[in-house]
């Protein structure tokens, strides 16, 4: 009682204070209001914390330090699961564009050796072949973006392990497919679940800068170094459209070396999720 007392002596004492000062306050409201004006101006300008500059620089070094793995340990086991998520991200979009062009998907196949493909009957042949380099790197993008601008790697994280867990189920996978697709799945699920906000923030880096680095290698490999002898997208498109399969190799090829400059461009001057 005595501190609930004193409590409401003093906002008494502070409302009678605001009354007998109330003329002043409303013939100084125009400075007032001046003044908060230029203070949020000022607000709204100022330099970035040292917290901010500290976060970017964090997600830089990782970036960079995710680049150095992938490169160094390329051919190790390690990698391999990250490399087999490309080739899935491969078939699925071409799963997607036949499914969207008024296709349905036959059969969804992924060979270990990394490849894989799509049967499907409709749909536009040209957007359908298009879309697997192309989109497999729009998939890499988007989720290191996703992870790079979003605090909600976690979320992320679970919901690409449900795509997935139920995507070769719903798009008739074989064999293999349905195997690595569930081991993947449950651990990324897992992931998603029990790790940290930051396990999971690499991890999603990992998966979208594996994804976006394998495309340029498979499309040189398919289409360039491999061109006569190995049946890919180009040499379907060449077929529709003409020109030949490595004419359309070095035309993807160069659109996926823009996209990933442009990307660490934007990384570098990203402040990224803070």
């Amino acid at each position: 009682m005595h501190i609930l007392r004193i409590i409401c002596t003093k906002a008494f004492l502070l409302g009678t204070l605001a009354l007998v000062r109330t003329p002043k306050i409303i013939h100084l409201g125009y400075t007032i209001r001046l003044t908060i004006g230029k203070e949020q101006n000022v607000n709204t300008t100022s330099p970035p914390s040292k917290t901010s500059t500290s976060s970017l620089w964090t997600a830089r070094l990782a970036s960079l330090v995710i680049i150095g793995g992938l490169f160094i340990g390329w051919n190790s086991i390690w990698i391999y699961p990250f490399q087999m998520l490309t080739v899935f991200f491969h078939e699925l979009s071409h799963a997607i564009a036949a499914l969207l062009t008024g296709g349905e998907v036959l059969e969804f196949f992924l060979d270990p050796r990394q490849g894989g493909h799509v049967i499907h009957r409709g749909g536009n042949l040209i957007i359908t072949a298009t879309a697997g380099y192309l989109g497999s790197l729009a998939w890499g993008v988007a989720l290191f973006w996703a992870a790079h601008l979003s605090r909600f790697d976690k979320v992320i994280n679970g919901l690409l392990a449900l795509i997935i867990l139920v995507v070769p189920w719903l798009l008739k996978g074989q064999g293999f497919a349905l195997v690595f697709c569930s081991i993947f799945g449950i651990c990324l699920l897992l992931t998603s679940i029990k790790a940290s906000h930051w396990v999971n923030d690499f991890l999603l880096r990992l998966i979208g800068l594996s994804c976006v680095l394998y495309v340029p290698g498979d499309i040189y490999s398919d289409t360039i170094a491999r061109s006569g002898t190995v049946v890919s997208d180009a040499t379907n498109i060449a077929e529709l459209l003409g020109g030949s399969t490595m004419m359309w190799g070095i035309i993807w090829l160069v659109i996926s070396l823009v996209i990933l400059l442009i990307m660490f461009i934007q990384l570098w001057k990203s402040p990224g999720a803070n």
